[in-house]
C-alpha cells in the first residue's frame, strides 16, 4: 500500500525548475543570423558618440532582446538577431532616446540604420549652496 501510495504521488509531481508554471516554449526567442548596422552621432556638432547603449526592444512588451555599444568611431552591430517584428532603442546618458521605426526582421537579413543622431538632454536643477566650517583648533603651551 505505501509503495503504491508513494508511486501513485511521485507521478503527479511537476518537473524539476518548473515552479509548478506551464511550459510555453513559444516565448523563448532563437537567435538568429541577421545582423543591424548602423551609427550614432551627437546631433549638434556631429562627433560620434562613444558607448551609446543600442538596445533591440519587443515593441509588445519593451523587452529587451539584445544589444551592442558603439566604438569609438560611433558605429555599432547587433549580430544574431531573430526574425520577427523589433524596435530598436538608442540610448546614452545625457542624451535623449530616440527609438526606430518597427523593423520587420526576415532571415539572413542585413539592416543599415545608416546615422542616428542623438540630442543633449538639458536638465535645469536649482542652485545648490555648500557651507563648511573649519573646526577650531586651540594650541597650547606646557
Amino acid at each position: 500500500l505505501l509503495f503504491t501510495l508513494f508511486f501513485s504521488f511521485k507521478s503527479y509531481s511537476q518537473p524539476r525548475g518548473m515552479g509548478g508554471r506551464p511550459q510555453n516554449k513559444s516565448e523563448k526567442i532563437q537567435p538568429g543570423n541577421s545582423v543591424i548596422n548602423g551609427k550614432i552621432i551627437n546631433k549638434s556638432d556631429k562627433t560620434p558618440l562613444v558607448s551609446a547603449k543600442v538596445s533591440l526592444i519587443k515593441p509588445k512588451d519593451s523587452t529587451v532582446i539584445t544589444g551592442a555599444f558603439t566604438k569609438a568611431d560611433g558605429q555599432f552591430s547587433i549580430t544574431k538577431v531573430p526574425i520577427g517584428k523589433f524596435l530598436v532603442k538608442f540610448s546614452m546618458i545625457g542624451y535623449q532616446d530616440v527609438f526606430s521605426k518597427i523593423l520587420d526582421v526576415k532571415e539572413n537579413d542585413e539592416i543599415d540604420l545608416k546615422t542616428v543622431e542623438l540630442e543633449q538632454q538639458s536638465v535645469i536643477t536649482e542652485e545648490a549652496v555648500v557651507t563648511a566650517q573649519r573646526q577650531t583648533i586651540q594650541v597650547t603651551a606646557e
